[in-house]
């Protein structure tokens, strides 16, 4: 199984989360399944166009994007 983040931007809302599986198919069908039960919160983002819809995904590593390290310096 893989982790995917998935956002979706429409209608000014923009929704994002992660899910697991087995397939890019797999994780679109899961994070729709989330929305329509109300599991995904959104924020209004008030950027987006009302009359188009934005689907992004990415496949996630074990590695959290978030921590990585990119450079340590010291601070002198």
């Amino acid at each position: 199984m893989t982790t995917y983040r998935v956002q979706v931007r429409m209608g000014g809302q923009h929704f994002d989360d992660k899910v697991t599986a087995a397939n890019d198919k797999e994780a679109l069908n899961k994070f729709v399944k989330l929305v329509d039960e109300g599991k995904v919160s959104y924020t209004e983002d008030g950027f987006t166009s009302r009359d188009k819809i934005y689907i992004t995904y990415e496949v996630l590593s074990n590695e959290s994007r978030e921590n990585k390290v990119v450079e340590k310096t010291s601070g002198t």
